[in-house]
């Protein structure tokens, strides 16, 4: 079953993280998103371009990116948006892929994007949640 907006609050503050101080420091240097990203991959983060199954952009490159890394204890979950940074420590792959359903489709309300118009999260379509991959499409007979 999948968790009410609510709920995502919940689990957003209860894996909420005090995000790396080196990168705290580069996200307030006033050096801009595209650096951010690079310092970010230095620390082990991958970039997230695109989210659901056909590829939306999952962010506003170089304002807003979302990035994951996954370590021995945790699945991160990093937001960037226009230098304020954001941590979570997911348990698991699933719950950090919940975690980011949850913060792209916010950042795609907040934005206006026209295939979130008159959807909830509660009632957002598998589609537009998961990562986006070639993969996925193959599995899903759209390749």
């Amino acid at each position: 079953m999948r968790k009410s907006e609510e709920q995502m609050q919940a689990l957003l503050m209860e894996c909420s993280v005090e995000p790396d101080m080196r990168l705290k420091n580069e996200a307030g240097s006033g050096s801009g998103g595209y650096a951010f990203m690079r310092a970010a991959e230095g620390r082990g983060y991958h970039a997230i371009p695109s989210w659901g199954r056909d590829g939306y952009d999952a962010g506003a490159w170089s304002l807003v990116i979302f990035f994951e890394r996954v370590t021995d204890y945790a699945h991160l979950v990093l937001s960037y948006v226009e230098g304020d940074l954001s941590e979570y420590a997911a348990s698991d792959a699933a719950e950090a892929e919940a975690i980011l359903d949850f913060l792209i489709y916010s950042h795609w309300k907040s934005s206006g994007e026209p295939w979130v118009d008159n959807i909830t999260w509660e009632r957002l379509p598998e589609p537009l949640r998961g990562q986006y991959s070639v993969e996925r499409l193959r599995a899903e007979g759209r390749l």
